[in-house]
């Protein structure tokens, strides 16, 4: 799999290379990205988990839509600070069409084995997101797979899914913003909750601390990590069925002024369970565009 990464990353990279001297087909940005993460706490004898800042700086290169991504993520708070995870992702993305948005990626994490992190055994992912742009509420669809081996060498994987409707409002902008966009969207998410991971359609559960009110327990790929609190065990059950999870409420935004770009999200998570309470998530991205 590591071979795979490494020939996919440098073909990509020698396509960005060929591309130097084409600025209107090739481009490079840096950044930051800075959202929260669960981390397992202690206090005397009882464990539980709290969220804390994130911060994960990135830096991309694509070319006629090809690209290929490089980040890792620092965990802020916690007893063990530092870096826990940094992600390859390479890539298709097509956005400026006029009838589609189309997003195709694989990416591969590596674990640095912060034992305050909750345990995942999904180190893959393959992503595809679709969109129509035409339609006054433009239906889109993402889908994730995430796969890996647990601590046992047992295969595991995890599917994703999430559907709805989004409107787009753009601006030609103001004295500070060359171009505005705001993209509201209404969404059902949808997963056999079998990990804890970090897969695009699942920030319901990679970025809330109580995201063991989701899991599914007493099975395989299981790792302790505390005990005492809800969401304090990475305890999961492969071969669950497929169940959808939530509405989410979603709002992407994106505000450039020349070579800068600033993206805030935002979502709120209400369980189609009702006993479980509403949840939020939120991610901000500042990016230059060279």
């Amino acid at each position: 799999m590591k071979q795979l990464i490494l020939t996919t990353c440098l073909y990509l990279f020698s396509l960005c290379v060929y591309s130097q001297d084409s600025t209107s087909l090739s481009k490079m940005q840096a950044g930051i990205q800075l959202n929260t993460i669960p981390y397992l706490s202690v206090n005397n004898s009882d464990t539980f988990y709290s969220n804390s800042l994130v911060v994960a700086p990135f830096i991309r290169y694509y070319y006629q839509g090809f690209g290929v991504k490089y980040a890792p993520y620092f965990i802020t708070g916690g007893s063990k600070p530092g870096i826990y995870m940094q992600t390859v992702t390479a890539g298709y993305e097509q956005y400026n069409k006029e009838h589609i948005n189309l997003d195709l990626s694989y990416t591969h994490f590596f674990f640095s084995g912060n034992s305050t992190i909750p345990y995942t055994p999904l180190n893959n992912e393959l992503y595809g997101f679709i969109s129509l742009k035409k339609p006054w509420l433009a239906p889109l669809l993402s889908v994730d797979l995430g796969f890996g081996k647990d601590e046992s060498g047992q295969e595991q994987a995890g599917l994703n899914a999430a559907a709805g409707l989004s409107h787009s409002f753009t601006s030609n902008g103001t004295h500070l913003f060359s171009s505005i966009e705001i993209d509201p969207s209404l969404l059902v998410n949808g997963s056999a909750n079998d990990f804890y991971s970090f897969l695009t359609s699942s920030k319901y559960i990679t970025h809330n601390k109580n995201y063991g009110n989701y899991i599914k327990t007493n099975g395989r790929a299981r790792r302790q990590t505390g005990g005492g609190s809800t969401g304090s065990q990475s305890t999961t059950k492969a071969g669950s069925p497929f169940v959808f999870s939530n509405m989410e409420l979603n709002v992407y935004s994106d505000l450039t002024a020349h070579h800068f770009e600033i993206i805030p999200v935002a979502s709120l998570y209400f369980p189609l369970e009702k006993t479980l309470p509403v949840s939020g998530y939120w991610e901000l991205k500042l990016a230059y565009d060279f």
